[in-house]
């Protein structure tokens, strides 16, 4: 588990670099003009930009949304800062996935988990092993043919049972 320290020094570095990215200058008053940028205390904007406290989500998105970065980026520090959101383009790539037979299905989740496990590099080690474990939760998943026949079997009603009692 990592140390405390480095994750709040960590953070606080990252959310100087989100201030350099909106454009709120270095040093007196910087912690006075993000708190008007976003709405908040002067004090609690000293404290994200010393790693002593965490916006609250809904504010995290929103000062993310509003530097184009990466809101995984700001909290954990996992790369990239830029990119990584998912297009709908790649959306409908994953659901055609989904939909294939389960041994063409299968066969192109291996040939993905070679192509990430043969460039390590691409990713952070903790991005690499998210992504490895995604494709294993695909791949884990019943393949259309066998959702199809789940949804066409008719649901059998309980039989009552008769006994004699006694």
């Amino acid at each position: 588990m990592p140390d405390l320290s480095d994750v709040r020094a960590g953070f606080a570095e990252r959310m100087n670099t989100l201030c350099d990215e909106l454009g709120v200058v270095r040093g007196h008053g910087r912690n006075a003009s993000l708190g008007r940028m976003f709405d908040v205390t002067p004090n609690a904007a000293r404290k994200w930009l010393l790693g002593l406290a965490y916006p609250e989500m809904p504010l995290a998105v929103s000062m993310c949304d509003k530097a184009r970065i990466n809101l995984i980026w700001l909290l954990q520090g996992t790369p990239p800062m830029r990119g990584e959101r998912i297009p709908e383009s790649t959306l409908g790539l994953v659901n055609a996935i989904e939909e294939l037979p389960t041994e063409q299905r299968n066969a192109v989740l291996e040939y993905a988990r070679f192509q990430l496990q043969r460039t390590p590099d691409w990713f952070s080690p903790q991005a690499l092993r998210r992504h490895l474990a995604a494709i294993d939760t695909v791949h884990a998943q019943p393949g259309p043919e066998t959702r199809r026949q789940a949804q066409a079997a008719p649901e059998v009603a309980p039989q009552k049972r008769t006994g004699t009692g006694g």
